[in-house]
């Protein structure tokens, strides 16, 4: 049958041997029907013939030599230094872009760099677009103008030396990109013609995305738009922010999609609607949000700070949460064909990075009654229990924020102790709340306080079990011991302060005010014994310790913190 066998290239041969001073060896085996052995080749086109290895450091000297510098890392620093130099004689800054370099390096044996001048009839166009047509589709490093940072030539990186010095290759190249800056023209200008015009304009753009599909069971674009400005106008209110503005911006920020330019180059999403709005005169605002509402959509990508940006793409995000999770797709082992896990650290970036603070919870039953009526594509949550979908997405967003909280170093015990209380689909408060807490619990007294708070819970699972809540009301009178007074004393005025530092939203102060009840806890738990035969003196005790672990519940749950 059909040999299974598949490997990332051509597999031509299998170099495989051992060695020392003494002798060579070569393996035996094979893989399909190739046999290991001790040659090799040089570059396929320039030095083709077979030879032998004996020694790796051989091996590396003999294809060096041979036209194949091994090292990937030799092969960038190759590149990027000839370009720079190349880049400088003509007058123009070399683009630095990593990334791509790092694909170029891998896509070349010998890297032979040109450098190549753009036909300045090509200068009208979007620098995005020129960066597009020569990045994504061509592989070509950049050079701009240092003053007028007008992009002006390209860099090819072939894998072969011609007799010509690359004329050729770099003639062939220029014929190649001018099709597709050609291409570009034709689209780009498509485009502004149709912003000109109020009949093929912005209005048509516009009409044609509420007919353009979502999804088969989520509705089309335009059904995805109204819910988005409904989303956003609550995300501002909560905000205490311009709503009105927020649902404008709505209106715009996908009408690219329905351009010929995105199209032709889908990574441009959002950057051509920002040219669109800038053409359109518009609010800068809403044109920064065309971009920016797709932001983050990596980890290295930045946070908007622009209000609508955020409140624009925490909308977005939240309906495509709730509307894939509402029906079945949510994420299963490795695959995420629909990018829910980038939105959900979407939404937990935009959150930390801007100090947002609102109540998700609701949000996420607002996105559901929305999806209740805004369809026409027969998709409704009339049979479905809006609250299960919510606490669905709102778990799915704490596990997330685990792995975001754990790449800063916090431990998941805390943040579990964080997430058990009532306030935990506020993203920004749990931050700040698991980071406060994990600088208290390395003090002596956060971990005085602690080991306090087990012990009362102990005794008060042990005494009471789930029936704490019958324990009859504190009676001061019943005190006998300083320290019972001593501790009740610290609890209340604890307690006081803490609501105003809540109130003002100071959680580490709060919890170092609760660390400083360690003390009067110690004291407590040497002088008193809580399970005495008066069982008066014993309820009032227990209800004291009932009192403690209660007042650490407004920061943290502590039970949730583990040995």
């Amino acid at each position: 049958g059909l040999n299974p066998f598949r490997w990332v290239r051509p597999l031509r041969s299998i170099l495989a041997i051992v060695y020392d001073d003494a002798k060579t060896e070569t393996l035996s085996f094979s893989i399909s029907d190739i046999k290991a052995s001790n040659t090799t080749f040089g570059h396929s086109s320039m030095h083709p013939a077979e030879f032998t290895v004996h020694s790796f450091q051989e091996y590396q000297l003999e294809l060096l030599q041979r036209k194949v510098i091994l090292d990937s890392v030799k092969r960038e620093e190759k590149i990027i230094q000839h370009a720079r130099k190349l880049a400088n004689s003509c007058g123009t800054e070399l683009l630095e872009d990593p990334e791509l370099l790092k694909e170029i390096a891998g896509l070349v044996e010998w890297p032979v760099i040109m450098i190549g001048e753009i036909n300045p009839n090509y200068y009208s166009l979007p620098s995005e677009i020129l960066v597009s047509s020569m990045r994504s589709h061509q592989k070509y490093l950049i050079a701009q103008n240092k003053e007028s940072n007008q992009i002006t030539h390209f860099i090819v990186v072939a894998n072969i030396e011609t007799k010509d010095g690359g004329d050729t290759i770099l003639a062939g190249n220029k014929r190649v990109l001018a099709a597709r800056l050609d291409d570009a023209v034709f689209v780009w200008n498509k485009d502004l013609q149709r912003l000109e015009f109020m009949y093929g304009g912005i209005d048509t753009m516009q009409i044609e995305l509420r007919e353009m599909s979502f999804h088969s069971q989520l509705g089309s674009m335009g059904d995805r738009i109204v819910r988005i400005k409904e989303l956003s106008n609550s995300i501002a209110q909560q905000l205490g922010m311009d709503a009105e503005i927020a649902s404008k911006a709505v209106d715009y920020v996908k009408v690219d999609l329905a351009s010929d330019t995105v199209s032709e180059f889908p990574e441009l999403q959002g950057v051509v609607g920002r040219y669109f709005v800038q053409k359109l005169n518009l609010d800068p605002a809403i044109a920064t949000a065309c971009e920016e509402h797709y932001l983050p959509s990596s980890t290295a990508d930045r946070i908007p700070n622009n209000a609508i940006s955020y409140i624009v793409g925490l909308a977005d995000r939240i309906d495509q949460l709730v509307g894939f999770f509402a029906i079945n797709l949510a994420p299963s082992g490795s695959k995420d064909p629909y990018a829910l896990r980038r939105a959900a650290l979407g939404i937990i970036r935009l959150c930390v990075g801007n100090n947002l603070r609102f109540r998700l919870h609701p949000i996420l039953i607002k996105a559901c009654c929305e999806y209740n009526h805004s369809s026409n594509f027969g998709f409704s949550l009339e049979n479905l229990n809006t609250n299960a979908i919510a606490d669905l997405v709102m778990r799915f967003i704490h596990e997330r924020l685990a792995v975001y909280l754990q790449s800063e170093g916090i431990r998941h015990d805390i943040l579990k102790a964080c997430l058990a209380m009532k306030d935990a689909d506020d993203i920004k408060l749990i931050s700040v709340r698991a980071k406060a807490l994990s600088q208290i619990l390395v003090t002596s007294n956060g971990e005085r306080l602690l080991s306090g708070f087990r012990r009362a819970n102990n005794i008060l699972v042990k005494e009471c079990g789930k029936d704490r809540q019958n324990l009859p009301e504190l009676d001061t009178s019943l005190f006998q011991e300083e320290s019972e007074q001593f501790l009740y004393s610290k609890l209340c005025q604890a307690d006081n302060k803490i609501k105003i530092l809540l109130s003002e939203e100071n959680l580490t102060g709060a919890m170092v005010i609760m660390a400083n009840l360690s003390e009067p806890i110690d004291r407590f738990f040497d002088e008193v014994l809580v399970n005495t035969k008066d069982l008066k003196l014993r309820d009032n005790r227990l209800r004291l310790l009932s009192a403690v672990c209660d007042s650490t519940r407004k920061i943290a749950d502590l039970q949730q913190i583990e040995q």
